[in-house]
């Protein structure tokens, strides 16, 4: 009975540490918009967002070209697009991200909007 006492206490740190650890490695996908517009070579460019991360010391496992599908766009020189780049990031970060200008990508409502990856230009 008294080992029973010596080893449940270390049991249950270790399920508690294991709990801490899943939580450190959780990722969120963030985005940014591009900001170019139709029939210009304009916007910027997936290093100068990535920049913004790594300049903040917010890393990033990945990062990726798409766009917001389910909008409406004016087909319009000079109009915007919804092109977008999404970045893996710790969870932890996500505060210090928005505060960057990123969204969660998990913010777009699923049913009305979405988002293709795309090749990056």
């Amino acid at each position: 009975m008294r080992s029973l006492f010596i080893v449940l206490p270390f049991i249950m740190s270790l399920f508690a540490c294991q709990a801490n650890f899943t939580n450190l490695d959780s990722k969120t996908e963030v985005y940014f918009y591009k900001g170019d517009t139709l029939c210009n070579d304009d916007g910027l460019s997936l290093s100068q967002v990535s920049a913004y991360l790594t300049i903040s010391n917010v890393s990033f496992t990945s990062s990726t070209c798409a766009s917001i599908t389910g909008l409406a766009v004016a087909a319009v020189c000079g109009g915007s697009t919804q092109n977008i780049y999404i970045h893996s990031i710790n969870s932890s970060d996500l505060a210090l991200a928005e505060n960057l200008g990123f969204i969660d990508l998990s913010s777009l409502p699923s049913e009305e909007y979405g988002y293709s990856i795309k090749a990056c230009q």
